[in-house]
């Protein structure tokens, strides 16, 4: 009497995130019943879209996001895991917002990660790549503050951003 061996589950989608100081997260989602879905509202009609998770929201950047940005941006520690420099001024800053609000707003540019409880800006999120072979795979890229990571965030972001990508 031979068993029947459990069918293979092939994953519907797969996603990954690298941080320059090696820490990885990946995701894999199979289907509605292998997961506790991360994104539990979208909104995009006639707005920016916006992921809204357990304890974020994913959103593109407003003017407003500013001084917020800067903040993040001339934090040393902040940079080390952008693999940038820290930003000496608000105009290097400014330019790159501009940049950015000149964009389509989407997953593919970059959003902020925005602490649902708090209003705080935490870090920023985007969609590198999405990649059609067998499994579907996407690359993220993610820079969280130190709150962002003592709070364990990235997991959260990855997946949300994982889940819009099949949705």
């Amino acid at each position: 009497n031979v068993a029947n061996p459990e069918p293979e589950v092939k994953p519907l989608f797969q996603c990954g995130v690298c941080m320059p100081e090696g820490h990885d997260h990946n995701a894999t989602l199979y289907n509605a019943q292998n997961f506790a879905p991360a994104i539990t509202s979208i909104s995009d009609e006639g707005e920016p879209l916006t992921l809204e998770t357990k304890r974020l929201w994913i959103r593109p950047f407003k003017e407003s996001d500013s001084d917020a940005l800067y903040a993040y941006a001339k934090d040393p520690r902040v940079a080390a895991r952008a693999d940038w420099a820290p930003h000496r001024s608000r105009l290097q800053t400014n330019t790159l917002l501009k940049k950015w609000l000149s964009q389509p707003k989407h997953p593919m540019t970059p959003m902020v990660v925005e602490e649902k409880s708090s209003g705080m800006f935490v870090g920023t999120a985007q969609l590198i790549g999405v990649y059609t072979h067998e499994p579907p795979r996407a690359t993220v890229a993610t820079c969280l503050t130190e709150h962002g990571h003592t709070q364990k965030y990235e997991a959260e972001v990855l997946q949300a951003l994982c889940e819009w990508c099949i949705i």
